[in-house]
């Protein structure tokens, strides 16, 4: 009896191997294995006419153990890339098709999108694809929303054996101009109110606490950060010597440079509401403050703070040209030498 104990423990232990290398058996445990991801989609541009050349990078990588084989060592089992067009940034893990005509369907191939020479990804290897392309010249349902999103769906014919094999997709969405009236309802962000407690500021000083209110005055929600952290708006605060600024994120204001259209230090909102139509939500910053910069031609003059709301253009509106609001504050020049 005791001999068969030992027998059966030899069994075993020689089948431990065979367990361990096993894709999954009753114990739960896991082989090695790749699993590859798109990290990133990023556009040259966040607006686009119908027709026009998108360029674009798409980076994935493998986030496994084990590496993920290429085209390139081998033609039949190894992953793809494919760029595909959608409206909800979901697409299925299957090869997509170009249209024909080339008119928008819903997870459509773009026209030179798929990238089918891929090398050997070993784990935490990373790969980047530079893609151009032509967006369709008919595109009914993103002109009614304002928006479409680019995807790379990563090993779309399932060649590769993953540890997950949901996680192989990412969007990024830019906006669609198109030619008539939409059909849609859209969302329409302004900031209907804006005041310091105190309107001064200058260089190398801090603002009082500013208020801010942004307003959706459109017939569709308009997407916060809270609900898209990647496509949802944000709201930029700004020096300027005019009311008008470029629709665009605003750099930082450089020191000893003149703060043209810049942001002040504290000044961009990223952690916004989603708001739903006709609602407005009231943002309350402090300790914003501009670098020493050069305003010695403002002193005890007026200048102007503004605001912009979605600098990113992420949200695609009824209007575009009604997302600024500025206010008036005295330029403090007293860290000027000679200033009164």
């Amino acid at each position: 009896m005791k001999k068969l104990c030992i027998n059966s423990l030899l069994t075993l232990v020689a089948l431990l191997p065979m367990i361990s290398v096993s894709a999954q058996d009753g114990l739960g445990l896991t082989a090695a294995a790749p699993n590859l991801v798109v990290t990133s989609v990023v556009t040259d541009k966040a607006t686009y006419v119908l027709g026009e050349t998108v360029n674009c990078k798409i980076t994935f990588k493998n986030i496994g153990s084990a590496k993920a084989i290429g085209t390139l060592d081998d033609a039949t089992k190894g992953y793809m890339l494919d760029a595909v067009l959608s409206t909800d940034a979901f697409a299925p893990i299957v090869f997509a098709a170009v249209p024909a005509p080339y008119e928008f369907q819903e997870d459509m191939l773009v026209i030179g999108g798929r990238h089918s020479n891929t090398p050997t990804l070993a784990p935490g290897m990373q790969q980047t694809f530079a893609l151009s392309f032509p967006l369709p010249k008919v595109m009914v349902k993103p002109c009614q929303m304002g928006y479409v999103a680019l995807g790379g769906v990563i090993d779309p014919g399932k060649k590769v054996a993953e540890t997950n094999e949901v996680d192989n997709t990412n969007f990024t969405r830019f906006k669609i101009i198109c030619d008539g009236p939409t059909t849609a309802p859209r969302p329409d962000l302004v900031i209907s109110y804006m005041a310091l407690a105190n309107p001064v500021g200058g260089p190398g000083l801090t603002f009082s606490d500013l208020k801010v209110e942004v307003k959706n005055i459109g017939g569709a929600p308009a997407i916060g950060t809270d609900s898209d952290p990647v496509n949802g708006y944000m709201v930029d605060i700004i020096t300027s010597s005019n009311t008008a600024a470029p629709m665009a994120y605003a750099p930082l204001a450089v020191a000893g440079q003149f703060p043209e259209d810049k942001l002040v230090i504290g000044g961009r909102i990223s952690n916004t509401k989603t708001l739903a139509p006709g609602a407005s939500y009231i943002y309350y910053l402090s300790g914003l403050q501009l670098p020493m910069v050069d305003l010695h031609n403002y002193c005890g003059r007026g200048f102007y703070l503004g605001g912009i709301a979605d600098p990113g253009l992420k949200i695609a509106e009824i209007s575009e040209t009604n997302n600024q609001y500025f206010i008036d504050f005295k330029v403090d020049c007293k860290n000027y030498t000679g200033a009164k």
